[in-house]
């Protein structure tokens, strides 16, 4: 699976949102985003994040949403797993999580799924 640069950036928009859902962003969340980026070969996070920052949400969320159903099941697990990253899962963030799901159509899944479909990536 492969992401264009403007697919990545809306995903690290809608990580960066959750990540900062409890209104807190955590070093391991900061840390898990830029791992993710690394997975898919991004070297130099900079113009990603750059990108993310200056989407506006509605744009990640419909960039998002026309997706593959494979790319949306890695997007669903991405910020599951983020949610958990920090070892505490916030309500405001379970609530982004379900919102985001919906709107983008995004295919159900709990935690615990979320955490081994990334796990065997």
């Amino acid at each position: 699976m492969t992401f264009t640069g403007i697919e990545m950036a809306a995903i690290a928009k809608l990580a960066i949102t959750m990540a900062n859902a409890d209104g807190k962003v955590e070093k391991k969340e900061l840390a898990y985003i830029a791992l993710e980026l690394a997975r898919f070969g991004v070297k130099d996070s900079d113009p990603i994040l750059k990108g993310a920052m200056e989407m506006d949400s509605t744009t990640a969320l419909s960039i998002v949403e026309k997706m593959t159903n494979e790319e949306k099941r890695y997007v669903t697990a991405y910020l599951g797993t983020l949610m958990a990253v920090d070892g505490k899962i916030d309500g405001k963030e379970l609530a982004l999580w379900k919102l985001t799901s919906s709107i983008c159509n995004l295919p159900e899944m709990n935690i615990s799924e979320a955490i081994e479909i990334i796990k065997n990536m």
